[in-house]
This record gives structure tokens, sequence and C-alpha cells, in this order.
């Protein structure tokens, strides 16, 4: 979790990025829009870059105040916490701007999941049964598809019926 104190030295951008304007961009006729290709020079990709971790910094503050909170309320074992992201960012790699991008920098994302301790046991499989495992990492790949399916494998809940047509499987047996 990233302190308020310091921000502006750590990121060298404000808290409060809402200066600058947008890059030009010759190919639009009336200029009124940033560019999202194209080379900005060394200063400005630079500058995008320590806006955008900002800006992730800033997120991860947000989730570790509410992690905080349900844990110092006593809710934090009993409750599924899910973070995910609908795209990632190019941020100049490729000289490409923003998302949609068939690049790992704009496809991929972020899925973690913390669940609630009754469900954190792992199973023999896995050699380590009756421990309680407090993290996992997969290389496979998941999509947004896969976060109906997991909430309700985590809740204990039954998958949607066939008829339902809910595409995505669980990620708990990853």
């Amino acid at each position: 979790v990233v302190s308020r104190d310091g921000w502006d030295a750590r990121f060298g951008v404000p808290r409060n990025l809402t200066q600058g304007a947008p890059m030009p961009c010759p190919e639009l006729k009336d200029n009124g829009f940033a560019c999202f290709c194209g080379d900005p020079g060394e200063a400005e990709l630079a500058n995008s870059r320590r806006g955008y971790h900002a800006n992730v910094a800033f997120v991860d503050e947000g989730v570790g105040q509410i992690m905080a909170a349900l844990d110092e309320t006593g809710m934090g074992d009993d409750t599924i916490v899910m973070l995910v992201a609908d795209h990632g960012d190019m941020q100049g790699d490729h000289f490409l701007w923003r998302k949609g991008y068939p690049y790992e920098a704009s496809a991929k994302v972020p899925f973690i999941l913390r669940l609630p301790l009754a469900r954190r046991s792992v199973t023999a499989r896995d050699g380590l049964a009756g421990k309680t495992q407090n993290a996992r990492r997969s290389d496979a790949v998941v999509e947004l598809r896969d976060v109906l399916p997991t909430l309700l494998d985590a809740a204990g809940a039954p998958p949607p019926p066939a008829s339902a047509r809910v595409e995505g499987a669980s990620v708990l047996p990853l």
C-alpha cells in the first residue's frame, strides 16, 4: 500500500493529475483528441508512464484500505475479494497507447482472488493437505467470463443451469 506521504516525490506527478494537454495528433483534423499512436518523445513517455503507475498505486492504496477495513471489522476471513481489470494499457510500447491491441501489455490484466479463510485449504494433490494456503499463482489463461463461475464456486453456490448459457469456468481448481 502506498502512503500519501511522499506521493509527488515517488511518482513525479501530483495525486490529482488533471493538468496537461493532449499530445498533438496531425492525422486528426481538429486535433481535439489525444494521439493513440506515435512517438511523443522521451519526456512525455516518462511522464505518461509515471502517471499510469501513480494511478495503479492509487488503486492499490484504495484496495489496501478496503482490506484493512474488512480485517478491522472482523469480516476479512469471511469475505470473497476479487480484483480484476478489463484491459491493460500499451503505455507507448510499440509506439501504441491505450488499450485494444493484441500485445501482452494491453491484454494481460490482474485476476486476483482472496477467498474466505474456510476456503483457503489446499488439496492432497498439492501435497499440502490440511495446511492453509495464503497465495498461489497460475500462468493459466483466464478471462473475465470466468468471474461469475468463480464467485459462485467460491460462495459454494451451484453453477447456473446450461440453459442460462453462461460461459467461463471457475478458476478455483487451478
